[in-house]
């Protein structure tokens, strides 16, 4: 066996170890604002009142790589103020038509601040980081400890 091989599938190789905590610890920031960004939604949904708000236009933006189509929301607050929001999140094709009713949430103290109530508003960011925390942090740990790797797949993995 070459020395450099021998050296790469040792735990103790500085580069394997350097790379094992950047994975994970990378995998652990993810997580931990997977969950952070869920909680803060899931707060301000508690403290938040649900209202029903209508599409009163989808703008055409602009962006250097495409067009995006961005829901422009009416909702009268339990004041009976009336505010518009103009969301920031955009697809392509349009999620929405004019006209179309929509679920949102927006706190009595600060009207401006809304969310949608839709799985893209909610859960986009929490499934994105968590997803990249799951990927990240398990290669990070089996680049920190091959030995737990070669007991899980003692006959597929090459011997070398």
């Amino acid at each position: 066996m070459t020395r450099g091989l021998q050296q790469a599938r040792s735990p103790y190789n500085p580069l394997m170890r350097t790379f094992g905590l950047v994975f994970f610890g990378l995998g652990l920031v993810f997580l931990g604002l997977a969950i952070a960004i869920w909680a803060s939604g899931a707060v301000f949904r508690l403290q938040a009142e649900r209202v029903t708000g209508t599409v009163v236009e989808v703008e055409l933006r602009h962006y250097a790589d495409g067009n995006s189509y961005c829901p422009v929301v009416r909702f009268t607050t339990r004041d009976r103020q009336i505010f518009t929001h103009y969301s920031d999140i955009c697809s392509w094709p349009a999620s929405y038509e004019q006209g179309q009713q929509v679920g949102m949430y927006y706190d009595p103290d600060d009207p401006q601040q809304v969310q949608l109530d839709d799985f893209f508003g909610i859960w986009f960011l929490p499934l994105l980081f968590g997803f990249m925390g799951l990927v990240f942090g398990p290669i990070g740990y089996f680049a920190l400890f091959p030995a737990v790797l070669t007991r899980l797949f003692p006959k597929r993995l090459p011997k070398i």
